[in-house]
């Protein structure tokens, strides 16, 4: 679907991300100051974008820091090098049996609708409409679910949302 919408290139960053640990570290003693540093990624609106506006700052730096020097900014960025190596390999891994199969990225940036359909695509089962009277979402087979407070989508939560992960917690509800 992302060929035929003319996103593979996101689309497989986006895939390659989701299926490894988020290179991004938020440790304890110093969260805000990890929040400050990824937030320049942030694409309002799109949890899904803010992955590839992250790589894509990721190839710029790598395409001028030596390896020493990318290891130490990703440090001082609040991102595990070793993930992001992992992202780079799975990725390259990714493009590779696409390119097989006769799929090529294009050229052009895809818009986030573009985006967001290919996904959709693949992800129907975590399609979620916002409950009006909670911060919570009804999804499949009348699953609720609520976005990660880290969101894009958590300040305003929109009517509805694709979700890339539902985890299960063992949050207590109360009525």
């Amino acid at each position: 679907e992302a060929d035929r919408q003319g996103c593979l290139r996101e689309v497989l960053i986006i895939a390659s991300a989701l299926s490894l640990q988020d290179p991004r570290e938020r440790p304890a003693d110093h969260r805000q100051a990890a929040d400050e540093a990824h937030a320049r990624f942030v694409v309002p609106g799109s949890d899904l974008l803010t992955l590839v506006a992250l790589w894509d700052h990721l190839a710029e730096r790598r395409s001028t820091l030596g390896s020493s020097r990318f290891r130490r900014e990703c440090r001082a960025e609040f991102l595990n090098h070793l993930r992001v190596r992992e992202w780079i390999d799975l990725h390259r891994q990714l493009g590779q049996a696409a390119a097989r199969v006769g799929l090529r990225p294009g050229d052009h940036p895809a818009d986030a609708d573009q985006v967001h359909r290919a996904v959709l695509a693949g992800l129907l089962s975590h399609l979620g409409q916002r409950d009006r009277e909670t911060r919570e979402f009804r999804g499949a087979r009348n699953a609720r679910f609520q976005l990660v407070p880290t969101s894009a989508l958590a300040r305003r939560p929109p009517p509805w949302v694709v979700a890339a992960e539902l985890v299960e917690t063992n949050r207590l509800d109360r009525k």
